[in-house]
């Protein structure tokens, strides 16, 4: 009797464990899908690299790419979106080995970061080509930067035809003031002129 009270409390206690789960126990995120993969070789240079997790990402998750050389490249920026993290670069990758070291923050709250690779694998052709569109937009940037230099310096350094519209408009309005003071005066003559005749008339 005490056996089988035993088995069914038993039994109750898994039934209800699986319905109405621990709160708080939660699965830690993993990665599930890459972009590129892990150990791919590409043969086009790419300047974002785009990751999916098995859980919601939190924000300060972020990623960076190391060289084979050692060199660090940091992302230009880093979105997250629900269960996706993508990080953008300034320039697109070179040919080489890159390892991708992300570190995220699951949605239980734990850090996690882990590795994996890729390889670029660009003909000469190709690696020429992206320096000389990377040399050509820098130059760009460049010229876009010194001609507004220019631009500006030129107005603060040329201000005269706006001071000579001013001065213009100074000296019309100065003309025209000039002007009707001479027809008042001239008025004023005449009329004083005519009183005069006028009085002599009488006088006569």
């Amino acid at each position: 009797m005490l056996k089988n009270r035993f088995y069914f409390w038993l039994l109750s206690a898994l039934f209800f464990g699986f319905l109405f789960p621990i709160d708080g126990v939660e699965a830690h995120s993993v990665l599930e899908t890459a972009t590129p993969e892990d150990g791919e070789q590409l043969e086009d240079a790419i300047d974002n690299v785009k990751l999916t997790f098995s859980t919601k990402v939190e924000k300060g998750s972020t990623l960076l790419l190391e060289k084979d050389d050692g060199e660090e490249i940091e992302p230009t920026s880093v979105e997250i979106t629900d269960n996706v993290l993508e990080a953008s670069f300034e320039e697109s990758l070179e040919s080489g080995l890159y390892k991708v070291h992300w570190n995220i923050i699951g949605a239980d709250g734990h850090p996690i970061e882990n590795q994996y690779s890729f390889t670029i694998s660009m003909n000469e052709a190709q690696d020429v080509q992206q320096e000389e569109d990377q040399n050509s937009e820098k130059k760009d940037n460049n010229s876009n930067v010194d001609s507004e230099t220019t631009t500006q310096n030129n107005k603060n350094e040329n201000p005269e035809p706006q001071n000579a519209r001013e001065q213009t408009s100074n000296d019309r309005d100065q003309i025209n003031i000039g002007a009707t003071g001479f027809i008042v005066v001239l008025f004023v003559a005449g009329l004083l002129l005519l009183v005069w005749i006028l009085f002599n008339n009488r006088k006569t």
